[in-house]
């Protein structure tokens, strides 16, 4: 299963990566540097949301938003960019992940790793749905009653939360405030998690490169100045639907929720997520056949720490000695850590480190074997077998060098260069193809091989290979082309006429520039397309909704103590009367046009029977004119059993009301009054 859901992943997004490498190249494809990408983007978002909050109020957040929009040279602009960067954001994370299991690195070591990120993006899905509700347009609102129902289905908070978006009372500044807490706190932690998300990986590479990061940067504000970020209407709690940019990234669960129910969408997060953190325990190789460890020998271990320093997944430490003779300290394999790399193996003079069937004297036989077979091989080619291009690569390339001996490695990093030196005695020269350094599955095997031929890394040194007989080179299927035609200067100048290798014959660096260039416009106007897809939920039914909530009606009776009573009780804790609070249950009744729709018990609240009398309901009414009557009795006399009076208040309304399409007529209880009303209108409309 491992290796087809593997191979699945692989396939899906090899067509992508190969147009990714044709319009940007290797060394520049998104797709090889997601995960630096959506941190380079949090930097932006955490850059321009600090500026923002400066321009926002708790007490007026749609009107502030008003006002940021009209601020075309700076505040309209800013607000874009923190818009557009949170939607790249989670289009990074997301081909993270895709390429995360593509690659098989969910596993083992990397469960940590794994684990921390679906957290992590949680966490990002978390302050982009608090961003939008801080917004407080239409969208917004539908996201934070949304959010509600999600809630309202688990049973610790049903109810109460919900009744804050009925429409019946004020949303206050604490509900904006909790909502900016949230907003801008979490980022902050964000950040500690990324470390955990990279602490098993040695020296962890958090952003692309200066050039890189300034051109997204540069490409947003640019996409920001031109196209706003979309802002819809103002809220309001008595629509039922609306039409209104809805951001795709983000507000997904509208669509969900509307076409299922919002018990059956909290259900499947919450196992989607369930499923998501268990895929280390099942997607993983079977047992037996997973990637082979390094072992070590200490007793020929010179302690160097060469392989210690060069290990990409920080699973090599450095121990006291206690074989052997030498240095004080040699290295140690941490299994724990270890994916089976073997990149050590290539760093060690002394052959002491690595998987069995990677060490250097497996190279030699297969060296040796080749020189066997093509005793009059223009050169050797080797080639790294963790790219699904490699075998294409060797076939291109043996059509323009016929005479080459190809040899393929699980990684170009596990290359030793003494395996290279070895190599020269048979072949005329070597060329060492592998990946682009930014998508080696190792994470800097090529990049480490090219340091070692250079002598710019131990275990070698500078003028210790042959430079003129050894050619690297690195890149995808987009600049076979240039390779090939390196490969063919390389091959002639090792002839004996001594004819020099051509210039490289990439493709001038006008038409790459353009290409790339309509290639991110490309996406940018997509980007800019989903994060305000024109939706519309609007129905053409109307509702009544009862939304009440009622301070518990109780009978209260009290009898004097004795002085024995009084006696049996401590001095400060001692009463004269005792007193007994009985709550007074109510019954809810609700006709429309003379039809009861509704005639329920109101359930008593609370672990101590003492929360507010809270009734949540809505009902589907046909558009027009409608008699409807609520009214809220007691269920017994209980102040009467008690000998008290009144039995409790009678709640109740009647009204005629026109009812209109998509629009929801609001039932509920006035504070001031002490009595129920009617509104049409939101309180906030009201005000």
């Amino acid at each position: 299963m491992y290796k087809a859901i593997s191979r699945f992943f692989q396939t899906c997004l090899a067509p992508v990566d190969r147009a990714c490498n044709f319009l940007f190249g290797s060394k520049y494809n998104p797709l090889y540097q997601s995960g630096t990408i959506a941190i380079v983007m949090l930097a932006t978002m955490i850059v321009s949301g600090v500026v923002l909050v400066m321009f926002y109020r708790l007490a007026a957040p749609y009107e502030s938003m008003i006002a940021i929009e009209s601020g075309i040279y700076f505040s309209r602009w800013m607000r874009a960019l923190h818009r557009y960067a949170s939607d790249a954001a989670v289009v990074a994370v997301l081909v993270h992940i895709w390429r995360m299991v593509a690659e098989g690195k969910t596993w083992g070591p990397r469960v940590l790793a794994w684990t921390s990120g679906v957290i992590l993006t949680l966490i990002m899905l978390a302050i982009g749905w608090t961003g939008f509700v801080l917004v407080w347009d239409y969208q917004g609102q539908r996201l934070a009653t949304i959010g509600a129902e999600l809630l309202n289905a688990i049973p610790l908070f049903r109810g109460s939360i919900l009744h804050t978006f009925s429409g019946a009372a004020y949303i206050g500044q604490s509900f904006f405030f909790m909502n900016l807490f949230l907003h801008m706190s979490l980022p902050l932690g964000m950040i500690f998690g990324l470390w955990i998300h990279t602490m098993r990986l040695n020296r962890p590479v958090w952003f692309p490169g200066k050039r890189y990061s300034i051109a997204m940067i540069a490409s947003l504000f640019i996409l920001s100045v031109l196209h706003p970020a979309p802002l819809a209407g103002p809220p309001d709690l008595l629509m039922i639907g609306g039409e209104y940019p809805l951001n795709v990234f983000y507000g997904f669960l509208l669509p969900l929720v509307k076409w299922s129910s919002p018990g059956a969408t909290l259900v499947g997060a919450i196992l989607l997520t369930i499923f998501l953190l268990s895929i280390p325990f099942w997607l993983r190789p079977r047992k037996g056949s997973e990637p082979q460890k390094s072992s070590h020998i200490q007793a020929a271990c010179t302690g160097c720490s060469q392989c210690y320093q060069d290990c990409p997944f920080d699973a090599i430490a450095m121990v006291p000695r206690t074989l052997g003779q030498g240095s004080e300290a040699v290295a140690a394999i941490l299994e724990d850590y270890c994916v089976g790399c073997g990149i050590c193996s290539a760093s060690c003079s002394q052959i002491a480190i690595g998987p069995k069937s990677l060490k250097p004297k497996e190279q030699l036989r297969a060296i040796r074997d080749l020189a066997n077979q093509h005793p009059k091989a223009s050169l050797l080619l080797i080639h790294c077998g963790g790219q699904d291009s490699g075998q294409l690569f060797v076939e291109r390339a043996l059509k323009s060098v016929p005479g080459a001996a190809p040899l393929e490695l699980t990684c170009t990093g596990v290359l030793h260069p003494g395996s290279l030196v070895y190599a020269l005695r048979y072949f005329p020269g070597v060329f060492v193809f592998g990946c682009e350094p930014r998508a080696c599955k190792n994470r800097s095997g090529q990049e480490l091989l090219e340091l070692r031929v250079h002598g710019e890394r131990s275990p070698t040194e500078p003028g210790e290979l042959d430079s003129t007989k050894i050619r690297t080179a690195h890149g995808s299927r987009a600049e076979f082309d240039d390779i090939v035609a390196e490969i063919e200067g390389f091959a002639a100048s090792l002839k004996p006429d001594g004819t020099k290798s051509p210039l490289f014959t990439a493709p001038s660096k006008v038409v790459r520039y353009l290409r790339s260039a309509l290639a991110t416009a490309l996406l940018l106007a997509i980007l800019a397309l989903l994060s305000g897809v024109q939706y519309s939920d609007r129905t053409e039914h109307a509702l009544l909704r009862v939304a009440i909530r009622i301070p518990l009606q109780v009978v209260e009776t009290c009898r004097d103590l004795s002085a024995e009573e009084q006696a049996k009780t401590l001095a400060h804790m001692r009463k004269t009367q005792e007193c007994s609070r009985v709550p007074i249950p109510y019954e809810a009744e609700v006709r429309i046009d003379d039809q009861v729709v509704m005639k329920d018990a109101i359930a008593i609240r609370g672990v101590r029977h003492d929360k507010p009398m809270l009734i949540e309901n809505e009902f589907s009414v046909t558009p027009g004119e409608h008699r409807v009557q609520v009214r809220l009795t007691p269920l017994a006399d209980t102040a009467a059993k008690a000998g008290e009076a009144p039995a409790g208040t009678i709640y109740e309304i009647g009204f005629n009301s026109k009812f209109t399409a998509n629009r929801i007529e609001l039932v509920s209880y006035d504070a001031n009054t002490k009595s129920l009303r009617h509104a049409s209108k939101t309180t906030e409309e009201y005000k």
